[in-house]
Order: C-alpha cells, then structure tokens, then sequence
C-alpha cells in the first residue's frame, strides 16, 4: 500500500490473516491445516524520523499418506489410496517481528534495522513400516527449533574533500543463530521411545 508524500498519516496498521484447509483426495488421511497472520505499522507523519514494525506467524499441522506396500493393497488390507501408519506427518511453526528506522538531516541519513525469527519442525515418517522393530514400528521424528536474530545500522553522510563532494557510509551488522535442538527420535504414533541424535548449534557473525 503506497500513501502520497503529502498525506499526514501518523500511524498506519495493517493487519491480514489467511487460514487454509487442505484434503487431498482420494487420500484417505492426508491433510494439512495453516494459519497465517500478517501485520504492518507505518508511522510516516514524524518527518525526518520514520519507521516501519512488521510481525508475522505461520502455524501449521499434517497428515501423510506416504508410500505404501503393493501387497498390503493386493491382499486387500488397505485401499489403493490407504495408508499404513495413518500418524504420519506433522507440525510447523514460524514465527518473525522486523523494525525499520530512520532519520534524515541536511546532509546526513541515519537507519536502524532489526529482526528475530523463531521456527519450529516435528515431522514424523515411517518409510519401513515394522522391518527394524516388529513390536512397535520404525516411525522416526525430526526435531527442529531455532531462533534467529539481528540487527544493522548505519550512518550516511555527504562532505567535502579537496573541493570534490564525497559520500561517506559507516555501520555495523550482527547475527545470531541458535539452533536449539536438532534432534532424530525413534516413535510410535508420535510418542518418543528413544533418542537417536540429539545436536546443537549457536553462532554469531
């Protein structure tokens, strides 16, 4: 949405939400539900000071059908378009907040940006079915949480040297990186048996 430059608006929210209901069909278990949110504040009117606050979340959950046995369908104990471990699937977040702010002068410009993103994964799969473990299945879970975070700034200004106009930029920029678990875990109907691998992961740059 683009405003006119001599509109005097102080604030400006925009706010937007999307929820959406998957069926594939003939499936039997497959389907997948999201929830999207959106949301935007302007504030414009504070010349020479602006900025703009964006926040986003996204959440969303499944079930999968996978690849199934020829023979399971041949001997007549699923459908064509059945499934084996119906719990297959799974849940996923994301979630994410970005600033940006800046001031101007005569001949200076000065901006502020910054950010955090958090997201999440369990994903559930049976590619097996009861090779490994005849008792309670080879279901595996993927694990997955990390947090991303950041800032840049930086100031812009015009000058002069030996009578030639020059533009000077200083600034800084950081990142951080926190995978907090990154982890593989054996299942049966998305309940933990046991832990496989379990990793970690921070870094800032």
């Amino acid at each position: 949405m683009n405003l006119p430059a001599w509109m005097p608006v102080s604030g400006l929210l925009m706010l937007t939400h999307t929820i959406r209901l998957l069926v594939v069909l003939p499936f039997v278990v497959t389907s997948a539900f999201a929830a999207i949110i959106q949301g935007t504040v302007r504030d414009t009117a504070r010349q020479p000071i602006a900025g703009v606050s964006t926040v986003a979340a996204c959440d969303g959950k499944w079930n999968s059908t996978d690849q199934v046995p020829e023979r399971a369908v041949d001997d007549g104990d699923i459908s064509r378009f059945g499934a084996i471990d119906p719990s297959d699937g799974g849940t996923s977040h994301r979630y994410s907040a970005a600033g940006d702010w800046q001031r101007s002068g005569d001949n200076t410009l000065t901006k502020a940006s910054a950010y955090g993103i958090g997201y999440g994964l369990n994903l559930f799969s049976n590619f097996t079915y009861y090779l490994d473990n005849p008792v309670n299945g080879d279901q595996f879970e993927q694990a997955d949480r990390r947090i991303v975070a950041g800032g840049r700034t930086t100031h812009r200004w015009f000058s002069s040297l030996f009578g030639r106009q020059s533009e000077n930029v200083a600034g800084i920029e950081v990142r951080h990186d926190d995978i907090g678990n990154i982890d593989l875990y054996h299942t049966h109907q998305r309940q933990r048996l046991e832990t496989i691998r379990r990793l970690r992961f921070r870094a800032t740059f």
